[in-house]
């Protein structure tokens, strides 16, 4: 936001389509600049993106965050949009947290699990998706982030991807 400022969403656009394609770059970076790593893998292609949020029922369609979800969707995002009903828990993070870890259980469905949040409460599904055997890397932006997930190797396979460093 400092970047950026108040309202930043009606003098820039996110290009929905390339983001996913940006943060597989920056981790074929660190592959290529890790001995670990060099050769060893395919090129990172992008199996799925998919969306968990959710919203009240009587939210105005028009809304900026809105219409940020339709644009998700054109890009071929899968969008889980859930009712949120009053002040009660929203259940978003339990949905994201399942599917990563059906999808790690499902053969050749991915290799590198990438987590665009800076919530430390997926540790658990993060620790059990490496335990499938499935490579993580965590995208975030660097204010939003807990430190618990650029401190902690033992959850990840990269680096954090910081989306400020992606922006232009």
């Amino acid at each position: 936001l400092r970047k950026f400022g108040r309202g930043w969403q009606n003098y820039y656009k996110v290009d929905w389509r390339v983001l996913p394609k940006l943060i597989c770059h920056q981790i074929e970076k660190q592959r290529n600049s890790k001995i670990t790593f060099a050769g060893s893998e395919r090129p990172i292609e992008v199996a799925r993106a998919m969306v968990f949020t959710s919203a009240k029922k009587d939210t105005d369609p028009n809304s900026i965050r809105m219409r940020m979800f339709r644009e998700m969707s054109n890009a071929n995002y899968d969008v889980h949009m859930m009712e949120t009903i009053g002040q009660g828990e929203k259940c978003v993070d339990i949905q994201l947290a399942v599917e990563m870890l059906h999808y790690a259980t499902v053969p050749n469905a991915y290799d590198v699990a990438i987590l665009l949040s800076g919530d430390k409460d997926f540790v658990p599904a993060l620790v059990r998706t490496r335990q499938k055997g499935k490579q993580l890397c965590i995208a975030s932006m660097k204010i939003g982030c807990n430190r618990v997930l650029y401190e902690s190797p033992h959850i990840r396979d990269y680096d954090v991807v910081w989306l400020e460093e992606l922006l232009d």
